[in-house]
């Protein structure tokens, strides 16, 4: 969700420790993972071409797990971001961005099928919910991290037991892709594609919606999910 180039640098360097060492598949492993699902592939991730492109970059992204597609032009970029800044429920609070109603939109407009903002009142509910949306469907979903400021997909996750089967689970890691990797090489941000983080490890991303440009969503934990 980049509003401000300036004000999102400043952010991902305060975050230089966040993670230690955390890189694909580095997470230590838990005995009580037992239900692995993960729709990365190669050739789905691509950067975000500006820095305010995050939702075009992580549509993109979307897309191309949904669709079987390996599209990462900057032309399909920039397409994206500008179906959904013009669809925004806070069309004049950006600038150059977009926010999770204009995301939802342009997934559903581009073929992803339907989605929409999911608001949830703690991380573990957000978390529960998302895992649950993604094996249901079968698609990715977007995360509003940073507060609300940046956008990533969750294309992945490990659990204690089958989300599409029961209610009594636990998340344990999940999987996502960054779109500012490999162009923010500060911060130690936004890590190589298909990251795997710990459930605790997410949190401090992954964090209640604080950004004062989208007031609707402030104090939730947002997703932008595929409809069951």
């Amino acid at each position: 969700m980049s509003r401000l180039p300036l004000r999102l640098i400043a952010l991902l360097v305060s975050l230089l420790c966040l993670y230690g060492a955390a890189l694909p598949g580095a997470a230590s492993a838990q005995t009580s993972d037992r239900f692995h699902y993960d729709l990365y592939r190669k050739g789905v991730f691509v950067t975000q071409y500006r820095w305010t492109w995050c939702v075009g970059a992580s549509s993109q992204m979307m897309l191309n797990i949904i669709r079987g597609t390996s599209n990462t032009t900057a032309s399909r970029q920039r397409t994206l971001v500008k179906y959904a800044m013009g669809h925004d429920g806070f069309p004049n609070s950006n600038t150059g961005g977009s926010d999770a109603i204009g995301w939802s939109h342009a997934l559903t407009h581009f073929g992803g099928g339907e989605y929409a903002p999911v608001l949830s009142t703690n991380f573990r509910q957000a978390v529960h919910r998302a895992v649950k949306r993604m094996r249901v469907t079968g698609k990715p979903v977007g995360l509003l991290v940073m507060g609300g400021r940046h956008a990533w997909v969750l294309s992945g996750f490990d659990a204690t037991a089958d989300p599409a089967k029961t209610r009594d689970f636990d998340v344990t890691h999940v999987y996502v892709l960054g779109p500012l990797y490999p162009k923010q090489q500060k911060g130690f941000y936004d890590l190589p594609p298909d990251t795997r983080l710990t459930f605790d490890q997410f949190r401090k991303p992954f964090h209640v919606f604080d950004d004062p440009d989208s007031p609707k969503f402030r104090g939730y934990w947002v997703t932008v999910s595929p409809s069951p």
